[in-house]
């Protein structure tokens, strides 16, 4: 066999080992397989051997603080033994946002700065957006590459701080409560998430508590603030906000009512008065959130307003008779409310006196004679009767007078003040005119004596006649169908209300 010149082998060494890595490559796929070639000491026997590339590292992923730049590494493959397991220096790596995404369709990493030291590779990605990252290794040794490796855990990149709000007890429509007010506070992050919140109470210590919420009870009375920020788990930290505008009040207002003073609108006598009761107040005061309103009540009835700073109160005229009740509720901004009641002590009287009129005689015998009586009733549960409208100057007792008798066939019996009784002043009184039904005198009016005398027990006024007619005028009638004609005039109650109805009289003579 001829020999070769020296090119001639070398050419054919080279085409030889040509042809090697093309079988190696079918055989065993061109993306983890790769050829070389061995010599011997002498450098006359020489041969090509195949071998595979392992698959990549998992790498681990760091990102410290609120860095833009991942830091990744993984350990460096080696080659098989058969070839000697000589570290790889070459590797590919790719970045993934999803970690469920197909393998080789990450983007590839120009690394920032990488190196091998003691087995690992280092490889650093710079300038990256917030969000969560995935990588692989992939090793390579000139053109042949190995197995991509498995995805990372994620590597996330937290530049920005959690967002973080607060809540609170809601406050009444004038932004008071009257009792303790409960703030919460909670905050997102959709990076790496909260790791605390922090909080202080008026401008005093803070208060820090892992986690994402956080609630703080405020208790005492008076005005508040919360300041709050929340950090995340890289130490990226909100801007402080404040809550302003906390107003507790838990102390119900001093309330209003009666000062004691009491006024009649209308008469006076004693403790009665007629018309109505002017009723001094003295005002309510709060000093927390300040006085809201004041309502009342008269006897029960509908609850009224009034301003908060009145000074007196009209009981009208218009309500029942008697002592009143008042139920003053005074409320302050917070809605705490105190009621007080007042009582007067004056009573009012607007009901007008009311009469009967009996005729008696201790031996009737159908003539007006001796111990014949007229005697009115007065109903009063107020001031009582005014019977100096009688006789200004009576205060009970006995007084003697005269009274006058018409000699019409109804016979009228006039019961006048003006004549009524010795030592009275005239006046304008006049009780009014009693029918007697028939002529118990025969030709002219007669002025019959008689004595005038006032119970206040009883409330009766009785009049006694104490002389016959004159002048053979007196007669027997037949029957008599006493009433009442005219309506008194001119007398009233203590107060003033003027006597009403009178009801018919009865009796007889």
């Amino acid at each position: 066999m001829s020999r070769l010149p020296a090119r001639g082998w070398t050419r054919a060494l080279r085409w030889g080992v040509q042809l090697v890595l093309a079988v190696a490559g079918l055989i065993l796929g061109a993306s983890a397989a790769f050829a070389y070639w061995t010599a011997s000491a002498g450098g006359v026997a020489a041969g090509a051997l195949a071998d595979t590339l392992p698959a990549g590292g998992t790498p681990a992923v760091s990102v410290l603080g609120a860095s833009t730049t991942p830091t990744v590494s993984f350990a460096a493959s080696t080659t098989s033994a058969s070839s000697g397991g000589q570290q790889i220096t070459t590797y590919q790596v790719r970045r993934y946002t999803n970690p469920a995404a197909a393998a080789g369709t990450g983007t590839l990493v120009t690394c920032g700065s990488s190196s091998i030291a003691g087995g690992t590779v280092t490889c650093t990605d710079p300038g990256l957006a917030d969000g969560s990252y995935y990588y692989t290794s992939t090793p390579r040794v000139a053109n042949w590459t190995g197995t991509e490796s498995v995805k990372s855990p994620a590597g996330v990149v937290d530049t920005l701080p959690p967002a973080v709000s607060a809540g609170r007890t809601a406050p009444n429509a004038n932004g008071w409560n009257a009792g303790d007010v409960v703030v919460n506070l909670s905050a997102t992050d959709t990076g790496t998430g909260v790791a605390s919140i922090t909080y202080s109470l008026d401008g005093g210590a803070a208060v820090t508590t892992p986690g994402a919420t956080a609630s703080l009870a405020i208790t005492a009375e008076g005005a508040h603030s919360v300041s709050y920020s929340a950090a995340d788990n890289r130490g990226n930290t909100s801007t402080t906000l404040s809550l302003t505008g906390i107003k507790i009040d838990k102390t119900a207002p001093t309330g209003m009512t009666g000062s004691g003073t009491e006024t009649c609108t209308g008469g006076t006598s004693g403790s009665f008065c007629g018309g109505g009761i002017t009723l001094g107040l003295a005002a309510g005061s709060d000093a927390g959130s300040g006085l809201a309103s004041v309502t009342y009540a008269i006897d029960g009835g509908s609850a009224l307003s009034i301003s908060t700073s009145a000074t007196s109160l009209l009981i009208p005229s218009t309500v029942a008779d008697g002592t009143h009740t008042v139920a003053f509720v005074t409320t302050d901004l917070a809605g705490n409310a105190t009621t007080r009641t007042y009582t007067t002590s004056k009573s009012t009287d607007n009901t007008r006196p009311t009469a009967t009129i009996t005729l008696s005689a201790t031996s009737p015998n159908k003539q007006l004679d001796i111990n014949d009586r007229l005697v009115v009733t007065f109903t009063e549960a107020g001031s009582g009767i005014d019977i100096t409208k009688f006789c200004p100057n009576w205060t009970g007792g006995t007084v003697t007078g005269s009274v006058n008798v018409s000699s019409a066939s109804s016979s009228l019996l006039t019961v006048a003040g003006n004549s009524a009784a010795s030592g009275c002043a005239a006046n304008a009184f006049t009780l009014g005119t009693v029918n007697l039904g028939a002529a118990y005198i025969k030709n002219q009016a007669q002025t019959v004596n008689a004595t005038f005398a006032w119970s206040a027990a009883t409330k009766t006024l009785t009049v006694t006649v104490t002389s016959n007619p004159s002048n053979g005028q007196q007669q027997t009638v037949p029957s008599s169908t006493p009433g009442w004609t005219t309506t008194p005039s001119g007398l009233d109650d203590l107060v003033g209300n003027l006597i009403g109805t009178v009801t018919g009289v009865s009796g007889a003579v």
